[in-house]
């Protein structure tokens, strides 16, 4: 950057209240082993580790670039040496060494980070920046980075210091500890803050102040504006909403409180993954506190936070831990494959057919339809996927896929022709301006500057840039076209070292479950369990299994084993991932596990091993005990009444069982009754608890295909032995399947459904006009139910219908309507169906 430049538009000043000392990097032999020769300080070894790592990369390179390679390295070891950056450098590698040392899969990176070569050559991103033109000095730069030395000490300015995210899949915790040891008393999380803002505040108000329902604040809420998915300021609303404008008219006070309140803080928490490090230790110089979870946490959000330390984000994303369990199953290794251009990637992702579950970013709703669009044949083309599948730049999507896209200069063509002349990127907003003679340090200037929407700074780099494009000779039209671009893309343009390490991640997910079904659905089963809803993620594996020709086998007490594994060419459901069975429980019911010749020996095994009657009835329930033979409700009641018996009276139940043909848990205690071997007072108490449980029987054994269709579906995700349009076809011939709809009939057909309701939503139209919404599933797909309210008053109706209150979540419901698209049914009649399953006492009353 040059003097000029610096002394006409400025440069950072430090701050000397946020000076910051990097935490020491004390290496260990092990680290000190990964480079050759000698080295005297951290300077030299981190110069080392980039030499080690160019050695191994230089054979891939052309020789008549390799010397860009090494201007680039020259380059950017200045600016981190200049800037005091080196040991922050090797806190990341160690972090990343660590967990590779443990096991862990690293992906490519996030972030700018991605945009360092340095990085690059020492393992800690895997995108080559010179290859995918990225730039250093997005991630870092002079200008946006500050040191000071002090008595021979380096501090850097902590708020402005790189930021560097790392998935650390499964291996998380250990590092965290790990860095607890490493820096002692040093490490401690983060608070996060929650303000009063958007649509929050001003529901809050309502309900408070004017004692609104929740409806009501709710479509009050709904007239704050976005634009590119940020929400507006509510001053702004009420300049540009009428509605708003209205209620805050209407309610003066109201509106005057919120705008008091508006961006105060409504909640504190702990930041998710940020972790703070610093150099002395924390109680010395910042206040902390123990968070819910009873961990040391820094009282500072993450920005104050940066002032006093080095911050790091430790993710433990659950897509790492699956690919390196796929990994370990499969004899491929990541260096083998090629995912730039690989057939076995990209005919999938432009195939109408792609199955979108566990595809890293490109599962998401709005990226998979972008991608469908797209059909993307390479890396670059996958990128843009990430890029434009946001809010803003959804609106060059047309353009993108018909190739219609103009530069917005021919002397501009070679910076934009890679994303088919569209402006999608923040490194080509740094790279028009580096074209016309600004240098890259300066692009960035601008770019956050823009970015930021530095109104008062806006003018003068408006000016700068005519001037500097005048007098490089690209005139007033090259101009005029880089500035719209930085206005018009500030918003939305992406930043393409993310956009890239994740469309990397995204295309190896798909190269892994189109090769390695088995192995890619197995894992992510098993991931699966770590989620919030484990069993919603089977539900929506469980849908695409069959077009890879792969069945989830039902659990089974000895085939099973805890964890979900492949058996043939199928894969059998883990005991552990049933509903109802704890962690606790998993050693009693390994030592349960046997081949039982009898209900009898089953139920006195379970005692045996202290297995609780809970655990007992979701094996049964789930079909893991079906070999015994008997309707999974009689043996839930069979099994519930023998844990009522003394363990006196059980040995009598065994006894009767080994001596006679009489088999049935409940005629054998009678027996004992009969037999005077169980006292009548006792029996009669017996008697007394055994009737709720009876109860619930009778109403379960009515439909047996029911029952089971529900004792599958709540301890398994899915229904392994039941079809719920099966059923119900034995009452109507034309219930059909989702998928069956889906695949084969057009818009507008009429169509009849039944399905069992995810997700429910009473809401209203742009029109206003009032609509009931319901996801619904059926085992073979998902879809969305609308019945909008209308002039016929259908909602009354629909309430009417189902004895006064609408369908809720996991109600039975058959749909009646016409399809609408690819995903819905615009809905005529939404019956609720009377299938009500009981499993305990609380489901009775």
């Amino acid at each position: 950057m040059s003097e000029k430049f610096i002394k006409e538009f400025g440069e950072l000043k430090i701050d000397k209240v946020n000076l910051v000392r990097l935490p020491e990097i004390d290496l260990t032999e092990e680290e000190k082993g990964t480079v050759t020769g000698k080295f005297t300080d951290n300077d030299l070894f981190l110069k080392k580790l980039i030499h080690e790592g160019w050695k191994k990369f230089a054979p891939k390179v052309p020789k008549d670039r390799q010397q860009e390679y090494l201007d680039r390295l020259t380059e950017e070891f200045d600016i981190v040496q200049d800037l005091g950056f080196v040991d922050y450098f090797l806190l990341v590698w160690r972090v990343i060494n660590k967990a590779r040392q443990l096991g862990a899969f690293i992906d490519w990176g996030r972030g700018s980070a991605a945009g360092s070569l340095i990085f690059f050559l020492i393992g800690v991103t895997g995108v080559d920046p010179i290859d995918k033109k990225l730039f250093f000095t997005r991630f870092i730069s002079r200008v946006r980075a500050k040191k000071e030395v002090i008595d021979g000490v380096t501090y850097i300015q902590g708020d402005l210091a790189p930021d560097v995210d790392i998935n650390l899949g499964g291996v998380r915790e250990e590092i965290i500890q790990w860095l607890k040891e490493c820096y002692p008393g040093k490490v401690g999380k983060i608070a996060a803050l929650s303000t009063f803002s958007g649509k929050i505040l001003v529901k809050d108000v309502y309900k408070i102040v004017n004692e609104a329902t929740e409806e009501m604040a709710g479509d009050l809420a709904d007239t704050i504006g976005k634009t590119f998915g940020v929400v507006e300021d509510i001053e702004d609303s009420y300049k540009n909403n009428e509605k708003f404008k209205r209620w805050a008219d209407n309610y003066p006070e109201s509106y005057n409180i919120a705008l008091k309140l508006r961006d105060l803080i409504r909640g504190k928490s702990t930041h998710a993954s940020g972790y703070f490090i610093s150099q002395a230790p924390l109680d010395e110089f910042v206040p902390i506190e123990l968070n819910k979870e009873g961990e040391v946490s820094v009282s500072y959000e993450m920005n104050t936070a940066a002032k006093f330390g080095i911050k790091l984000d430790l993710l433990g994303l659950t897509s790492n831990e699956i690919i390196k369990d796929i990994f370990e199953n499969i004899p491929e290794k990541l260096e083998d494959i090629d995912l730039d251009t690989n057939i076995d990637v990209y005919k999938h992702l432009q195939s109408d057919n792609l199955k979108p579950y566990g595809l890293y970013q490109i599962s998401a709703d709005c990226a998979y339809r972008v991608c469908q669009k797209i059909k993307p044949a390479n890396i670059q083309e996958l990128s843009d996927v990430n890029a434009i599948a946001r809010p803003g730049a959804l609106a060059y999507e047309d353009k993108y896929v018909c190739m219609s896209g103009e530069p917005p200069h021919e002397k501009l063509r070679d910076v934009f022709i890679e994303s088919r002349n569209l402006p999608l990127y923040q490194e080509q907003l740094i790279q028009s301006l580096v074209a016309v003679g600004f240098s890259a340090d300066e692009g960035e200037i601008i770019r956050r500057v823009i970015g930021k929407k530095k109104r008062d700074e806006m003018p003068k780099w408006k000016d700068k840039v005519f001037e500097t494009c005048k007098k490089n000779g690209f005139g007033e039209q090259v101009a005029e076209a880089i500035w719209k671009v930085c206005s018009d893309s500030a918003d939305y343009s992406f930043n393409k070292s993310h956009s890239m390490a994740t469309a990397y991640l995204g295309a190896l997910t798909v190269y892994l479950k189109y090769k390695y079904p088995l192995q890619f659905f197995t894992a992510c089963l098993n991931a699966g369990q770590r989620l919030p809803d484990p069993m919603d993620e089977i539900r929506l594996m469980q849908q695409e299994l069959p077009h890879f020709g792969i069945k989830l086998l039902p659990p089974h007490l000895l085939k099973s084993d805890m964890k979900f594994k492949i058996d043939g060419n199928n894969i059998r459901y883990g005991l552990s991932a049933i509903k109802g069975i704890s962690d606790s429980a998993m050693e009693k019911l390994i030592n349960f596990r046997g081949d039982y010749d009898s209900k009898i020996d089953c139920f006195l095994a379970a005692k045996q091993a202290g297995l609780n009657i809970g655990v007992l009835s979701s094996l049964i329930q789930a079909g893991a005990l079906d070999d015994l033979e008997t309707k999974r409700t009689r043996l839930v009641l069979e099994a519930q009444t023998y844990n009522l018996l003394t363990d006196r009276e059980k040995r009598l139940v065994k006894d009767v069982h080994d001596d006679t043909e009489c088999k049935d848990v409940l005629t054998i205690i009678k027996t004992l009754n009969e037999k005077s071997q169980i006292k009548d007072s006792r029996f009669e108490t017996i008697k007394g608890k055994y009737s709720t449980y009876k109860d619930i029987y009778l109403l379960n054994s009515r439909n047996e295909e029911i029952t089971n269709y529900f004792y599958e579906r709540n301890c398994l995700g899915f229904s392994y032995s039941q079809n719920l349009t099966t059923i119900f076809k034995k009452k109507n011939p034309m219930f059909n399947t989702i998928r069956t709809i889906l695949d084969t009939r057009k818009e507008n057909d009429n169509v009849l459904i039944v399905g069992q309701i995810l997700e429910t939503k009473v809401s209203k139209s742009k029109n206003g006009n009032k609509f009931y919404k319901a996801i619904v599933s059926d085992d073979t797909g998902t879809i969305t139910s609308l019945l909008f309210d209308g002039k016929k008053g259908m909602l009354d109706e629909l309430r009417h219908d189902n004895a006064g209150a609408f369908p809720e979540e996991n109600d039975i419901v058959a749909i009646k309507g016409r399809l609408k698209g690819q995903d819905a049914i615009f809905a005529d009649k939404i019956i609720k169906q009377d299938c009500k399953i009981y499993r305990n006492m609380r489901d009775l009353k």
